[in-house]
């Protein structure tokens, strides 16, 4: 059976091609652009940084439930090298959806993972208030277990 164009089967579909057949731009600032989809029944968010990460990106995921990204520049002021951190995000989890923050492109390290809310892209969730968080060539292979 050949399906007609435009047409979508969400039992044949990953989360990754849902996103992008499916998905809605909800919202946006300067850090991130938030996309909602649902998939099975099931309801997703996913926030996808503006900033390219590089493999002198840190992103810190931290107790107090905040996602820092973290910049390392080998020549900062002087001979020393500079760390400069700013807030990506504080997400809002609610019960009844799962929450994925999107890295573009590949940062050096992601810290904090299957640690208190975040869980990483092959993690086990611990409550319906876990976070996934992970880099856009992870988010192409994710799946829940």
């Amino acid at each position: 059976m050949i399906e007609k164009p435009g047409r979508v089967d969400e039992n044949k579909i990953s989360i990754y091609r849902a996103f992008i057949t499916m998905g809605k731009v909800i919202d946006e600032n300067e850090l991130f652009k938030k996309i909602s989809f649902s998939k099975h029944g099931k309801k997703y968010s996913v926030f996808i940084s503006k900033s390219r990460a590089t493999k002198a990106t840190h992103i810190e995921c931290r107790p107090d439930n905040t996602i820092y990204w973290v910049q390392f520049y080998p020549f900062g002021a002087g001979r020393w090298p500079s760390r400069v951190e700013k807030v990506l995000i504080k997400p809002i989890n609610h019960k009844d959806e799962t929450t994925l923050i999107v890295i573009k492109g590949k940062p050096g390290i992601i810290t904090g993972l299957d640690e208190g809310i975040f869980v990483s892209s092959r993690g086990i969730p611990k409550s319906n208030n876990s976070v996934y968080v992970m880099s856009e060539g992870d988010f192409k292979l994710f799946e829940i277990q």
